[in-house]
């Protein structure tokens, strides 16, 4: 069967591996702390804005081919959040980036209809990353986001106040929503 968190789920060091599908309900809270690990064979779904929700000092990764679900709030502070199969990641909720940490949606790439803040340090995202419907992209001042994969803005908002958005691969930048600049920000396509 699957495991369903609604209380608190902490790993603290050393790696937690959890067959099958897990599930933070909507009053869980989950941390992973630096150095440790929590990998999920099965589909990773996030419904809790709890405290933080999941907190990301470690690693967290979903091994299957299933699309890992956020729509409660994930917060990487110096932390890695990746799917490494096929399914990718889609975040309706919130995903907040506040140090040196990595987003990795695997070949499904990230799908955020959400919102995707970073706040400080600089967040890296692996595969594409495409924003779409009412969904926001926020980078504040001298916080950075780079994408190894195509940026598309399909509809929503990406806002940069002092903020670096980058794009490292081959696929560039394309905008077809809102794209909005105040203070000295920096978009490299």
């Amino acid at each position: 069967g699957n495991t369903s968190n609604s209380g608190a789920f902490n790993v603290t060091a050393g790696t937690l591996t959890v067959n099958n599908g897990l599930t933070n309900a909507s009053t869980g809270t989950m941390l992973i702390s630096p150095g440790a690990t929590l990998s999920t064979s099965g589909a990773l779904t996030n419904n809790s804005n709890t405290s933080g929700g999941i907190t990301v000092n470690g690693t967290l990764t979903e091994t299957g081919n299933t699309q890992i679900s956020n729509t409660g709030t994930i917060t990487l502070s110096t932390g890695t959040f990746q799917d490494t199969g096929t399914g990718g990641v889609s975040n309706t909720g919130t995903i907040t980036s506040s140090g040196t940490s990595t987003l990795a949606g695997g070949s499904g790439g990230t799908s955020n209809s959400g919102n995707l803040n970073v706040t400080a340090g600089t967040l890296s995202v692996t595969g594409s990353l495409t924003d779409t419907g009412t969904s926001q992209i926020n980078i504040s001042s001298a916080a950075t986001l780079t994408s190894s994969g195509t940026i598309t803005n399909t509809s929503g908002t990406i806002t940069l106040t002092g903020g670096t958005l980058t794009e490292t691969g081959a696929g560039g930048i394309s905008n077809a929503g809102t794209f909005t600049s105040s203070g000295t920000s920096a978009l490299t396509g």
